[in-house]
């Protein structure tokens, strides 16, 4: 299962945007998205679908560690995912200093540091943001070393596709946080405040990948064991249209203590999008929705240096309006982000290359 569903892409953007809305939300005379937060949750299931297929199609000799094989992994992700995190903080950075003003140049540098390390879900700097959606990218890089070396412990004991991970133990940590959190709070916009381990945010990641890792064992087990017919493709569309519309009309709603259910039928319907072939999966696997996909990074990290100037210098117009505007140059400045980051990216490389 190497092939990447596009599909899934289309839909990374639409949270992404949903995402942005959230932000947004309270702007002028609008009220959206208030639970446009579960987004990240969605992209929390999709990071561990995908990383449990890394596990089973890269690992597959023989590991010296699990120490090396985890930190094997967090190097390539961080060579893709750091790049626009850095250029992406340093322009907010300078956007909270000397444009908004809300800090000081020594906060940021000695308080923010924690945040451009990555170290935010670890609750060390905690009262300085600069970017606030940085603290969903340390939950991801801290929770995928987590997994990916307890995976690869698995393997070296003789468990070679991590059944008791997948199978016990990341759906009952799933169940437990989820249960932990709606008898602590009234929904699970649970970010860098303090838990009982780490951040909330840490716990999203988690139990939230972990139950991507299961999703993608239960797609397996599917593709193994049973070849869909026309009838399962119809009734995996249906599934798919209805889940997905119930998943962005409760984002799109007042918040909601039940949200816990957002993340669960979100593993479902990625279940339902891998192990299927509905006519909606095949309508959007084609390279426009990779396009879309691929954008959504960019824009998650580009965010708040359109909606904090926005919010503070321009406040009162209409919302759709000044919102449409935002989003449309947002995706603009994110395409130009995307194009100047990877030519700075390879320029690095080749330089390193010749050292």
């Amino acid at each position: 299962m190497t092939k990447r569903n596009n599909s899934v892409e289309f839909f990374r953007f639409l949270f992404c945007c949903a995402i942005c809305l959230h932000h947004f939300r309270d702007y002028g005379d609008g009220s959206v998205f208030r639970s446009g937060y579960l987004g990240v949750d969605v992209f929390f299931v999709l990071s561990g679908f995908f990383l449990m297929n890394h596990f089973v199609t890269r690992e597959t000799g023989e590991m010296v560690s699990p120490e090396r094989s985890a930190l094997r992994y967090l190097r390539d992700r961080l060579i893709r995912l750091g790049p626009h995190h850095v250029f992406s903080w340093i322009i907010m950075a300078f956007i909270v200093v000397f444009v908004l003003k809300t800090r000081s140049a020594s906060d940021v540098l000695l308080y923010g540091c924690w945040e451009f390390l990555l170290l935010k879900a670890t609750a060390l700097g905690n009262n300085i943001t600069v970017n606030g959606v940085v603290w969903y990218l340390s939950a991801l890089v801290i929770c995928s070393y987590i997994i990916y070396w307890f995976l690869c412990w698995e393997r070296k004991r003789g468990n070679g596709e991590g059944e008791p991970y997948t199978h016990v133990i990341a759906p009952v940590l799933f169940f437990v946080v989820m249960g932990w959190l709606w008898s602590q709070r009234d929904d699970l916009n649970y970010w860098i405040q303090s838990a009982p381990v780490f951040t909330g945010g840490f716990l999203r990641g988690i139990s939230e990948m972990g139950l991507g890792c299961t999703a993608y064992a239960v797609v397996r087990a599917i593709r193994s064991h049973y070849t869909p017919g026309r009838g399962a493709n119809i009734l995996a569309t249906v599934f798919e249209v209805l889940g997905w519309a119930f998943v962005f009309y409760h984002m799109y709603k007042q918040r909601d203590p039940r949200d816990f259910i957002v993340p669960a039928l979100s593993a479902a319907l990625v279940v339902s999008t891998f192990a299927f072939r509905s006519y909606l999966t095949r309508l959007l696997d084609n390279s426009f929705s990779a396009f879309l996909g691929k954008m959504s990074y960019p824009m998650y990290l580009n965010q708040f240096m359109f909606i904090r100037p926005i919010l503070k210098l321009m406040p009162g117009l209409p919302f759709w309006p000044v919102a449409s505007c935002m989003m449309a140059a947002l995706f603009v400045f994110s395409l130009f982000s995307n194009w100047l980051v990877q030519k700075a990216t390879r320029w690095v490389q080749a330089k390193a290359a010749k050292i």
